[in-house]
């Protein structure tokens, strides 16, 4: 990504990619932590057994291993935000952070927790490679094998052009697991025949997986404490709201939950919003849940603007493209507003500003954000059925405060309706309210 202030026109698009999260060293990145609301980074922290104040250390049992989902919608900037965190954790007296991006790497139309596991040990191997650290070569040698054999299973009933050669696991060593391991990963990635028996094949020799893999686990903490690298491990994976439908989200999270139970390890994992308002489903695994909202623009009791965090978001947006190319401030706080709180939307309708725009202009304008907005609007409302429009109803005569439901999960799962602080507080996406249909339909 190339990451270049916008002072001309021509430089808006390259500087407002909204699918590409930003790390803290950008000079995109903007910490908006701050106007977030009831999240509270202190309580993350505290979760992950660190103390509250740089540099942090950990303070609880090492033995303890955390599990803790971070609920946030699609677009609320989860990505960059653990991108910061990851890199300010990281120190001798805290955590070695392993961080897996689904997204990047795996098939998010066809996914399963096997695909992540391995996704797993391939990014801790690699960081084991990195750091130069040397593991028992009895466990890498029996995890080599081991993988060997249920590729070589899966081989038998595969078809013959998806099979995966097993020579390249021959000897102990660390960059022969790295291959072997990284060649089943992109397997599961991009030969979805392959990918079905291969996780049939490691679902049923689970327990021998994550017997291996716990062992693994533990030798590496052991070598990091003892080279002062750090004092655990952190598994961050983001990702999984971005997993294209609701039943193969839901099957990670819930069906598969004492599989990522069983893994003796601190993970922190993204969850999708919808299944947050499952929580008592997930009792079995006894998991920490934080939620990470989208910023508060509006107070809920005076319906005023909340100043502070519209300041905020400008800083956001002046980052990357220059204020000059604004016709004026009151044009940029109304783009904040519209995009309720969420830092994707905002960077969409400032994309969308600079298509619509007159090809003779030269700041972007009221006109074209009303052309932005109308085309947006009318595109995110496209396939609201009526059901939907009748609890967008509810939404708004009761000030959002509506109970959970299945249709609500889909309306939330697409950005219909937007939640804030607690998940108490539910909105219509603004964007949506520009747009004919829910013009006619909404009252």
């Amino acid at each position: 990504m190339v990451s270049k202030k916008a002072k001309t026109i021509d430089e808006i698009d390259a500087a407002v990619q909204y699918k590409v999260p930003v790390t803290p060293d950008n000079i995109f990145f903007t910490d908006l932590s701050k106007a977030r609301g009831s999240f509270k980074e202190s309580r993350l922290l505290k979760s992950l057994k660190l103390n509250a104040k740089k540099p942090y250390r950990m303070v609880g049992d090492p033995e303890n291993k955390k599990l803790i989902f971070l609920a946030g919608m699609y677009g609320s900037g989860k990505t960059s935000e653990l991108k910061r965190i990851a890199q300010e954790i990281e120190n001798p007296e805290s955590y070695l952070c392993i961080t897996c991006s689904l997204d990047t790497d795996l098939d998010m139309n066809n996914i399963d927790f096997v695909d992540i596991l391995i996704f797993m040990a391939e990014g801790l191997l690699k960081r084991m490679e990195q750091k130069k650290i040397r593991i028992n070569t009895d466990i890498i040698d029996s995890l080599n094998s081991w993988f060997t054999e249920r590729i070589k299973e899966t081989n038998r009933v595969a078809e013959h052009s998806a099979k995966i050669e097993t020579e390249i696991s021959a000897g102990a060593s660390l960059l022969s697991l790295i291959k072997i391991i990284g060649s089943l990963k992109n397997a599961f990635a991009y030969n979805t025949s392959y990918a079905e028996k291969a996780r049939v094949v490691f679902r049923d020799n689970f327990s021998d997986l994550k017997d291996k893999f716990n062992e693994f686990i533990g030798e590496t903490v052991l070598k990091i404490q003892s080279k002062k690298i750090a004092k655990d491990i952190l598994f961050i994976i983001d990702g999984i709201e971005k997993v294209q439908t609701a039943k193969l989200r839901e099957k990670i999270i819930k069906k598969d939950g004492l599989r990522i139970k069983a893994i003796k390890t601190n993970m922190l994992i993204t969850m999708p919003i919808e299944l947050h308002h499952q929580v008592s489903n997930l009792r079995a695994i006894e998991p920490e849940i934080i939620r990470f909202p989208f910023i508060k623009l509006m107070d809920k009791r005076t319906g005023e603007p909340i100043t502070e965090n519209i300041e905020i978001l400008k800083e956001y947006v002046y980052k990357r493209v220059d204020k000059s190319l604004f016709e004026n401030e009151d044009l940029v706080k109304d783009i904040i507003l519209t995009s309720g709180g969420s830092p994707r939307e905002l960077l969409r309708i400032i994309k969308t500003m600079g298509v619509e725009l007159d090809p003779e202009a030269t700041v972007l304008n009221r006109q074209a954000f009303n052309d932005a907005v109308k085309y947006l609007g009318n595109l995110y409302a496209t396939g609201i059925t009526q059901e939907e429009f009748d609890l967008i109803n509810k939404v708004v005569n009761s000030k959002g405060e509506i109970p959970f439901s299945k249709t609500l999960q889909g309306l939330l799962s697409r950005v219909i309706i937007m939640e804030y602080n607690d998940g108490t507080y539910k909105k219509v996406n603004p964007i949506i309210e520009a747009s004919a249909i829910y013009k006619k339909y909404v009252n």
